[in-house]
């Protein structure tokens, strides 16, 4: 899709197109509110207090298609006691010793006083960037990697790259670099939250009524 959409196309198929991601689109046009700016999430995850000597939330989407979830928790096997696992509305496995939360209804909760994210690349990447906490994102697809890669160029985030070339060293070490190397983890958090305001809402709803009118 990306490659093919133009001025053309959007003038006949809408009035308006929001398009959120950190990538922008390859052919720009008034019709398109691209970018960061018009990411949708809850204006509430801008106002959460990161804290570098808080918990791991564990967030592979809604069913981890890929089964990574025990293989992060192996890799966090040290930080045991301070993880949230958090379980999509799609995953049926337990995991006995470690904290989790079935599908809830969103993260605020877990987010809030929260250290580090290890997750899937999804909106929840933009949620914790809002909330200032660092990630570590693992891909499903090229398209989700190259997504990940933005967010790691702005330094809001690692990426773990493909699901089928996932390696838990890799979050061992990262996580432990992360939790253990406060002014890192403060650029971190400060990159995340420069990048995502939460205000992509109100924006997006302003041009709306631009449109109407």
């Amino acid at each position: 899709m990306r490659d093919v959409w133009n001025d053309a196309v959007i003038a006949e198929i809408a009035d308006l197109m929001v398009y959120q991601s950190i990538r922008l689109p390859h052919q720009p046009s008034a019709k398109i509110l691209a970018g960061v700016d018009y990411v949708m999430i809850a204006p509430r995850y801008a106002g959460l207090s990161p804290d570098v000597n808080g918990h791991i939330v564990v967030s592979l989407g809604g069913s981890d298609p890929h089964g990574l979830t025990p293989k992060v928790l192996e890799a966090l096997k040290a930080w045991a006691g301070n993880v949230i696992v958090i379980k999509g509305p799609g995953m049926t496995d337990d995991y006995p010793g470690w904290q989790t939360v079935d599908a809830p209804e969103s993260l605020l909760t877990y987010l809030d006083g929260a250290a580090l994210l290890v997750g899937a690349l999804g909106m929840t990447a933009y949620e914790a960037a809002a909330a200032g906490v660092p990630s570590l994102l693992v891909a499903w697809s090229d398209d989700h990697e190259a997504t990940a890669l933005e967010f790691e160029a702005h330094g809001a985030a690692v990426s773990l790259g493909r699901w089928d070339k996932f390696d838990p060293k890799m979050v061992t070490d990262l996580t432990e670099q992360l939790l253990t190397q406060p002014a890192l983890w403060h650029r971190f958090s400060t990159n995340a939250r420069a990048l995502v305001d939460g205000c992509g809402v109100q924006r997006v709803a302003d041009r709306l009524l631009e449109v109407l009118r």
